[in-house]
């Protein structure tokens, strides 16, 4: 291991306040939404791998985080910064999901309805939100329809 990959390992490690977990779990669940929007709403056999490993290489990141005194992030908040607060932000789910179309994502073939779409991500937030509670780091296979659970 290199000395840089054990400063990323210390950074990735520490304890934050509240304020500073926060922020960090919302910015990684803006990639994160971004990710299962594809996979939920798109059939791309190309992406659709890579899209899973980095929804799950950024939900290791989101678990790695701790709050100061080592206490552990509550399920209502993962809820809350993951997911809830782009709810009412400027680029909701459902804008999010319109971006993509007119990024030539409406180009593929559609598995289901965006109403489908966004009754799924919030379930799987409810979920992942629980999950992440617990002491195994989640996969994202567990809560998709139709997805291999193998890697």
């Amino acid at each position: 291991m290199s000395l840089s990959s054990d400063v990323l390992d210390l950074i990735n490690e520490m304890a934050f306040p509240k304020s500073m977990a926060e922020g960090r779990v919302t910015n990684l669940g803006n990639s994160i939404i971004d990710h299962l929007l594809k996979v939920l709403k798109w059939k791309d056999p190309r992406n659709e791998k890579k899209h899973i490993n980095d929804i799950n290489g950024w939900i290791i990141q989101v678990y790695a985080i701790t709050l100061r005194n080592n206490r552990k992030i509550k399920q209502r908040d993962y809820y809350q910064w993951l997911y809830h607060e782009h709810l009412t932000g400027r680029l909701t789910p459902k804008k999010h999901l319109d971006t993509l179309k007119r990024r030539g994502y409406d180009k593929l073939p559609s598995l289901r309805s965006d109403e489908e779409v966004l009754s799924m991500l919030d379930q799987i937030y409810q979920q992942l939100s629980y999950d992440l509670t617990l002491d195994t780091v989640p996969d994202i296979r567990t809560y998709l329809p139709g997805v291999s659970k193998s890697k």
